[in-house]
């Protein structure tokens, strides 16, 4: 081993390691619905407030919910404080 080969494997040691290339995103998931899924897929959807909060945006006067989903009355209750009227989908 020669004096130059031991000082390029030293330098080599101390690079600073090369990033891995990025891997391509994935496309954009579709949009979803805000509401969360019924329990296996079927039966009806069951909002609790937190879910009519996330959904509300500001400034919205109406919520459009599914037409057969159960709205908790905490829900109901923050909804109808804050001037919000429920649309049910059809």
């Amino acid at each position: 081993m020669k004096t130059g080969d031991l000082t390029d494997a030293f330098l080599r040691a101390l690079a600073p390691a090369r990033a891995p290339a990025p891997s391509p995103r994935p496309p954009p998931a579709a949009p979803s619905s805000p509401w969360p899924a019924a329990p296996s897929g079927k039966g009806r959807v069951f909002l609790s407030e937190y879910h009519v909060r996330k959904a509300l945006t500001p400034g919205n006067r109406d919520l459009t919910i599914p037409k057969d989903a159960i709205v908790s009355p905490l829900a109901l209750e923050w909804l109808a404080l804050q001037g919000v009227r429920i649309v049910r989908s059809s």
